[in-house]
């Protein structure tokens, strides 16, 4: 088979690019291709293309103050350790770290870096998997930037894997849609993949995992030390209703929500199920850490705060409270209310003295 090996494209400031491009393209081997973007790309522009089944490995983007008018991609087919860089530039369509298709495809280890002031108008993955393979261990990291559509550190647009991928937000970002440490379109297995939050305007929901009709959403972990958010929080999130999945089962358990800092004008859940019989057991909620003892400029009091939640129509016949902690490690937190916990816990520590008041409910 062919291969594709350290080749290298850049478009200079006042150049121009009229059609798709790859730095490299084959049918075998495509590894270690960088396309570089200074000026003005009007198509889709992509690190390593393979067009047969073998491996697309270290493959980047690099958008330096350019402009990409259609998709950047770091490589597509089976994928590992691919990069798109976007410094100071803007990307009219989709990026994706890595793209993989097929029921044993792997997205692995991708990564997407935004900084710069830069901005992006598509949808944002780490890594996407268009069959029912697995997405895992990929990454997006936004800072001071802006993404007019939805982030997933892993996106499986099928049923697949989705475990252990990530976004990081900080600075004065503005995330305009919806963000997920890891998503499955239709079902799969969400687990362990995280959301960190230290800063930016969150216009829509925050997910750290979310299976869209059924699966299993566990371990995935929600951490915000600041930052706006207009909409809601989840630990772990998903379920469909619909009368195609009433034989199948969803599972929103053991997901962690860490506040230690924030506005926040929704809710904030461990995990939640729309589902009539699915389940959001084991969750946490912590307010609070070792490093933020006092949160007194934490805004939390339009915040209903639970451990588990059925938010579909009419009533849940599911568990929503059976092992949900909740971990008070600050003083001064002032929540709307908590609720569907089983446990709950306050730890004192050495900035709590006599007379203090660590959680206030309305």
């Amino acid at each position: 088979n062919s291969k594709a090996e350290d080749n290298t494209v850049t478009v200079e400031q006042g150049g121009w690019v009229d059609n798709d491009s790859y730095a490299g393209q084959a049918k075998g081997t495509v590894n270690r291709n960088i396309f570089t973007v200074k000026g003005h790309a009007d198509w889709s522009v992509t690190g390593g293309k393979l067009d047969g089944s073998g491996t697309a490995e270290g493959n980047e983007v690099r958008i330096e103050s350019g402009m990409v008018k259609g998709y950047a991609t770091g490589a597509g087919s089976t994928v590992i350790g691919n990069k798109v860089t976007l410094t100071g530039g803007t990307v009219k369509k989709n990026i994706s770290g890595g793209q993989s298709s097929g029921a044993n495809g792997k997205t692995t280890g991708n990564i997407v870096s935004i900084t710069s002031d830069s901005t992006v108008e598509g949808v944002v993955n780490g890594g996407h998997m268009t069959g029912d393979g697995t997405v895992s261990g990929n990454e997006v990291t936004i800072a001071g930037s802006t993404v007019k559509n939805s982030v997933n550190g892993g996106y499986s647009s099928a049923s697949g894997t989705v475990t252990g991928n990530k976004v990081t937000v900080s600075g004065s970002s503005t995330l305009e849609k919806a963000v997920y440490g890891g998503y499955a379109d239709t079902a799969g297995t969400v687990t362990a993949n995280i959301v960190d939050i230290s800063g930016g305007t969150f216009k829509k929901r925050v997910y750290g995992g979310y299976s869209d009709k059924h699966g299993t959403v566990t371990g995935n972990k929600v951490t915000i030390m600041g930052g706006t958010f207009q909409d809601h929080v989840y630990g772990g999130a998903g379920g469909d209703n619909n009368a195609a999945y009433t034989a199948q089962n969803f599972t929103a358990n053991d997901n962690i929500v860490t506040i230690a800092g924030g506005t926040f004008s929704g809710n904030i859940y461990g995990g939640v199920s729309w589902k009539t019989n699915g389940t959001a057991t084991g969750n946490t909620v912590n307010l609070g850490d070792a490093d933020h003892t006092d949160l007194s400029g934490t805004t939390l009091t339009n915040a209903d705060i639970y451990g588990g939640k059925y938010s579909g129509n009419g009533t849940g016949t599911g568990d929503y409270v059976t092992g949900n902690m909740l971990n008070v490690n600050a003083k001064n937190v002032a929540a709307k209310s908590v609720n569907n916990f089983e446990n709950y816990k306050f730890k004192l520590n050495s900035e709590t003295a006599f007379g203090d008041t660590m959680l206030t409910v309305a």
